[in-house]
């Protein structure tokens, strides 16, 4: 079941998430302390909202396919749901 847009608020990272800033920071543009390409908390949530509110599937190819990625590698699960246990054990992989 896809999350509510309205109770799209993560309280790790305090963002509250939309369509457009889940796409920024996933990306790259709209998060300055991001390098392209990392998976930070932040990063890591933005994909988690895209992927639970079925968002990443509409997109252009590319976030389908970085979302599958990480839905595979055990990052986040195909309803958006993070694991922050593999997260937290494997920071310095990721």
């Amino acid at each position: 079941m896809a999350t509510s847009k309205a109770q799209a608020f993560n309280p790790r990272t305090k963002t509250k998430w939309d369509g457009y800033t889940a796409c920024g920071i996933a990306e790259g543009f709209d998060d300055p302390d991001n390098d392209f390409g990392t998976l930070n908390d932040k990063n890591i949530e933005a994909w988690a909202y895209l992927i639970s509110t079925g968002d990443v599937w509409h997109l252009q190819g590319w976030y389908g396919r970085q979302a599958a990625a990480i839905i595979d590698g055990g990052t986040i699960d195909k309803n958006g749901h993070i694991n922050w246990v593999e997260v937290d054990n494997h920071k310095e992989d990721l």
